[in-house]
């Protein structure tokens, strides 16, 4: 099989399961070839499960304005979170994202 069809494979089973990540990075593949190396640290990334969108945390912007962080804070308080959990991913955990989010939002 080549690596045309196995992408075009993907991309379709990708959708078909409404996961968007897997199926962006072939089609990429397929419409800019030289940018595989590229497409392949994307891959890599996903693969890790690694946090790197604040949608990836184990909190989110409501429940941090549930805890009583105020809305115009509470997406500063994402941003910060992110960065501790790049660097510390075995944070990325509600209950101490929640504590470390109120703390923050205190001095911002």
């Amino acid at each position: 099989m080549t690596l045309l069809m196995r992408d075009q494979e993907n991309i379709e089973k990708g959708r078909a399961e409404g996961r968007t990540e897997g199926w962006m990075a072939a089609l990429f593949s397929l419409l800019a070839p030289g940018w595989e190396p590229i497409v392949a640290l994307y891959r890599e990334l996903l693969d890790s499960r690694e946090p790197f969108s604040p949608d990836q945390l184990a909190v989110t912007q409501a429940e941090l304005m549930a805890e009583g962080v105020s809305a115009r804070k509470a997406g500063k308080v994402l941003s910060m979170l992110l960065k501790v959990v790049v660097e510390q991913p075995e944070l990325n955990v509600a209950p101490v994202l929640l504590q470390l989010g109120r703390s923050l939002a205190r001095f911002i």
